[in-house]
């Protein structure tokens, strides 16, 4: 999904790397699929790209906490609580 939103908005890795504050290296993995990248790092990344991650407790519908890139603009604003 990642490779595929920047590529939609004309960016280059190394675009994408600096534009998010993070190295190429990190953008590559994160689109190979590394298993072990740092999930700040992943937040600010889909916030870059205008994406959000929503989590959810098994069995509901709607997701309990959603991070997007409202929350990442303000750095001193507290991380939405996760119900």
């Amino acid at each position: 999904m990642i490779r595929a939103e920047r590529k939609a908005q004309g960016l280059r890795q190394n675009d994408l790397a600096a534009a998010s504050g993070v190295g190429l290296r990190f953008i590559v993995d994160l689109e190979r699929g590394k298993e072990t990248v740092q999930l700040g790092k992943v937040l600010v990344v889909l916030a870059t790209l205008g994406c959000s991650l929503q989590l959810s407790r098994p069995g509901e519908g709607q997701g309990a906490c959603v991070y997007g890139p409202e929350w990442l603009v303000d750095a001193a604003a507290p991380p939405p609580p996760l119900i």
